[in-house]
């Protein structure tokens, strides 16, 4: 029996990137918007505005296939550190952030986990073979 996946790589790439973007533009509306936030709230923006940007550009990078797959698996930790860093800051009161501590209504918030779940989503799509990306050596092309 032969496995079943989706021929649109550079569809499935674009969704990709596209989440990575509007996990950056979620930090950026947050940096833009806040006022008074400590330092290191800062830092962990820029860090995942940057990480996204970047991710999103290397996964399209085709020059072999370590390349864009290091784009997917930046993405990848970055989601993951992004989804658990919502819940952590929902349940526990950080230094500077207590306004966040049980907020599960702050749109900004949901918004940047919708776009980090639905990275995860994709690339567990591809690492399972539902999905192909692009940057993969199997001539597909949509």
């Amino acid at each position: 029996m032969s496995a079943i996946a989706f021929n649109l790589p550079r569809t499935v790439t674009t969704a990709a990137g596209a989440a990575l973007l509007g996990l950056a533009a979620t930090h950026v509306y947050v940096l833009a918007t806040a006022a008074g936030t400590p330092g290191y709230f800062t830092v962990y923006c820029i860090a995942v505005i940057t990480g996204c940007l970047t991710a999103a550009a290397v996964s399209w990078i085709d020059v072999d296939d370590v390349v864009p797959a290091l784009g997917w698996l930046a993405g990848s930790v970055i989601c993951t550190v992004v989804a658990i860093g919502y819940l952590v800051t929902r349940l526990v009161s950080l230094p500077g952030l207590p306004a966040l501590t049980g907020r599960w209504d702050l749109a900004p918030g949901s918004l940047a986990l919708a776009c980090a779940g639905g990275f995860l989503v994709l690339q567990l799509s591809v690492l399972s073979g539902v999905n192909v990306a692009f940057g993969q050596r199997r001539a597909w092309t949509d």
